[in-house]
């Protein structure tokens, strides 16, 4: 934590401190889309994951590894991994699409978060 402050009663007597640098965690994130017909879709999807500590800034499921278009399809199990800030013990997911594209439903059927040893389910 660095200040470099002057604290007194006239430049107030308080200060909010953040640490410099975030640790940084693997989070190997697999979603499986539901098999029943119209599940797919082809909008962006979004996620912010919520720990007992801090939280990740929102950001994109998506892969340069594989095309964008194959993502999110009926019955499909989909991986990705991202290198994002330790939020400690995850507590809560938020998922969202951006409603963009020919289909911007989704029937998500399961999200799996795997960070270290460490395994969440979210149905």
């Amino acid at each position: 934590f660095q200040a470099d402050r002057t604290l007194s009663e006239n430049e107030g007597n308080f200060i909010d401190l953040l640490p410099l640098e975030k640790k940084q965690v693997l989070y190997k994130i697999t979603t499986v889309t539901n098999s029943a017909d119209e599940s797919a879709t082809d909008s962006g999807v979004f996620m912010i994951i919520y720990g007992d500590n801090d939280r990740t800034k929102q950001f994109q499921l998506i892969t340069t590894e594989q095309d964008p278009e194959t993502f999110f399809q009926k019955g499909n199990t989909d991986n990705f991994e991202f290198n994002l800030d330790d939020v400690g013990e995850i507590r809560k997911i938020n998922v969202r699409l951006d409603g963009k594209g020919f289909h911007p439903i989704w029937h998500l059927d399961t999200v799996r978060i795997q960070k270290g040893s460490e395994i969440y389910k979210y149905n």
